[in-house]
């Protein structure tokens, strides 16, 4: 996914090219409420469930705002950015380096209308929400294909797990096509995934999921590896506030 931002409100082209590892899909459709209706069997859509519940998807309907900051290394270089996300009135504040380079702050609400600089922010809000939160989306979204792929071995390190492909569908969303490999462990977390962009098969990206935090009942993973380690994704200051 290309996020070139054309504003002094966004991140510039230059250190986004850094995320190319971490390209993400974006369903058109996110945080929509209930199954997909492209669920490929009982078998699997079970599957799917099972991951979104072990991580307490139901507790999470009683966030009222989230605060985290996404940080990347790849090829030796960081980069971070911050957000303040309202879920249910999809109010977003992202902090982060501007096209000059300079800390700039850029507030907007997904229930309006966006002009393609916001868009571009919103992109890339998405692609940091899937890492932090993707096993509710496979719950959420819709627009969605699962597979159940039974025992594989895991694409970094040793050991196998349970294999589901999440495919998204190329009609709709900022990186339409866009397929995940998922490796889960005996509790149904996800233990490594295998990211094809615009489900191309012949361009693994595999990475790591661990650094699990709890936060009042639901769980986000808050660390991930590439192989050998040359890339790292993690987030700091993730806070919650919940509805009273």
């Amino acid at each position: 996914m290309k996020k070139t931002y054309i504003s002094n409100t966004l991140v510039s082209a230059a250190v986004l090219a850094i995320l190319a590892f971490c390209a993400f899909p974006i369903d058109g459709n996110a945080f929509a409420k209930g199954n997909s209706a492209n669920q490929s069997n009982a078998a699997t859509t079970s599957l799917n469930q099972k991951v979104a519940d072990a991580y307490g998807v139901q507790a999470f309907s009683k966030v009222k705002k989230m605060d985290y900051t996404f940080n990347v290394i790849f090829n030796g270089k960081k980069f971070s950015r911050s957000w303040q996300w309202y879920p249910k009135t999809k109010e977003i504040t992202y902090w982060g380096p501007g096209s000059k380079g300079k800390q700039i702050k850029f507030t907007y609400n997904e229930n309006k209308p966006m002009d393609a600089a916001t868009k571009k922010i919103d992109a890339a809000f998405i692609n940091d929400n899937y890492w932090l939160l993707f096993p509710f989306h496979l719950v959420w979204d819709t627009h969605v294909k699962f597979t159940d792929e039974g025992m594989k071995k895991y694409p970094i390190g040793m050991g196998k797990g349970k294999a589901l492909l999440v495919h998204y569908s190329d009609k709709v969303g900022y990186t339409p096509g866009d397929a995940f490999e998922l490796f889960l462990g005996k509790n149904d977390k996800i233990r490594q995934w295998i990211y094809f962009q615009h489900g191309n098969m012949k361009n693994p990206r595999p990475a790591t999921w661990e650094g699990d935090e709890n936060f009042q009942g639901f769980t986000v993973s808050t660390m991930h590896y590439g192989p050998g380690k040359k890339f790292k994704l993690w987030f700091t200051g993730v806070k919650v506030e919940y509805d009273k």
